[in-house]
């Protein structure tokens, strides 16, 4: 099975539950306006190619997810594998779980949730399990979560009441994943980082404003401020 959004549909609800093997992404959203996912399992894939659960392949629009559930997907030959949106306008993720999802490639994005976005990205009171990238290049850049910009272009992000846990990056940077451009910022506030394995439990490039966040036993490095980037002044705000 697989099911294709293309533009201008506004909702959809999907129960997907299967041990088959797919060749690429079961679900693909292209270029739609608005998609709003919301109380959805997708679990239980295996990915021979690059691929995700969810994948938004170009012009994702202004994409929600609310209550939904991306667990036990592994892809054998790419840099995503949970969910991952490339283009969207705008992106919110609430109450959501990314789980024992794993990737393999030679530049391993993210396991748990990629997202590039031209617009403001909020992610609240989400989970990010035992999550695993691997990378055969040593080009590994985040295994539960990354957000950055698309074409230059971003608005704010919002990391609020999430637990990241039991991931694993190997042969990359970080458990997480987070810039922010000239004018905007990264904001992380009430977050649990526990029990992560990478060079560092967060990697932050841009403006951040790190508030009230717990952060333990996550290798070598709890934070990574990234200030080698040209054009991007990085600054930590910690409270």
């Amino acid at each position: 099975m697989k099911i294709f959004l293309s533009r201008f549909l506004e909702s959809g609800v999907f129960r997907v539950n299967s041990n088959i093997i797919f060749t690429s992404s079961p679900i693909v959203v292209n270029r739609s306006d608005f998609l709003r996912f919301e109380n959805i399992r997708i679990q239980n894939f295996t990915i021979t190619g690059s691929g995700a659960g969810i994948l938004s392949a170009t012009a994702g629009g202004n994409i929600q997810l609310e209550n939904v559930t991306v667990d036990n997907i592994s892809v054998l030959n790419g840099n995503k594998s949970g969910a991952a949106f490339n283009g969207t306008t705008s992106f919110r993720a609430e109450n959501c779980t990314f789980s024992n999802n794993s990737c393999t490639g030679s530049t391993g994005f993210s396991a748990g949730l990629y997202v590039m976005s031209s617009g403001d990205i909020t992610i609240d009171n989400c989970k990010f399990i035992n999550n695993s990238t691997t990378s055969t290049t040593w080009q590994g850049y985040a295994s539960a979560f990354l957000s950055t910009d698309y074409n230059d272009v971003m608005g704010d992000t919002y990391i609020n009441n999430c637990l990241f846990t039991g991931n694993t990056n190997n042969g990359g940077n970080s458990t997480i994943f987070a810039k922010s451009l000239l004018g905007g910022s990264v904001s992380f506030t009430n977050n649990t980082v526990v029990d992560n394995q990478a060079a560092y439990g967060i990697e932050f490039k841009g403006n951040i404003d790190f508030r009230n966040n717990i952060l333990r036993n996550n290798s070598y490095y709890e934070i990574y401020l990234n200030i080698i980037d040209p054009g991007i002044a990085s600054t930590l705000n910690v409270s």
